[in-house]
Order: structure tokens, then C-alpha cells, then sequence
């Protein structure tokens, strides 16, 4: 996560709330994502993945 923060030029923090809203979205919408294989998973099907 840190990597990917220091990449995105955000702190760690703040890449780790955009992560949990990203979770909480999916588990409203019925689809939660309890590990870092079912956020992919989701990713994939929805077409975010780029």
C-alpha cells in the first residue's frame, strides 16, 4: 500500500480510506470483497482494471 501510495503521491492514509470506501461500495451493492483476490476479481468484471 505504501508503494502504491507513494506512486499515486497520496499518503498511505488516505490510500487506505479510497480502499475501504471502494469495499464498502461493493458490500452495499451485495458484492463484498473480503480479501485483496476478491477486490480483483470485482475489478475484472466490472471492466476497472484499464
Amino acid at each position: 500500500m505504501k508503494a502504491t501510495a507513494r506512486r499515486a503521491r497520496i499518503s498511505p492514509n488516505t490510500a487506505k480510506y479510497y480502499l475501504d470506501q471502494v469495499k464498502e461500495k461493493y458490500r452495499r451493492a451485495g458484492r463484498p470483497t473480503y480479501t485483496k483476490t476478491d477486490l480483483a476479481r470485482r475489478v475484472r468484471e466490472d471492466g476497472l482494471d484499464g
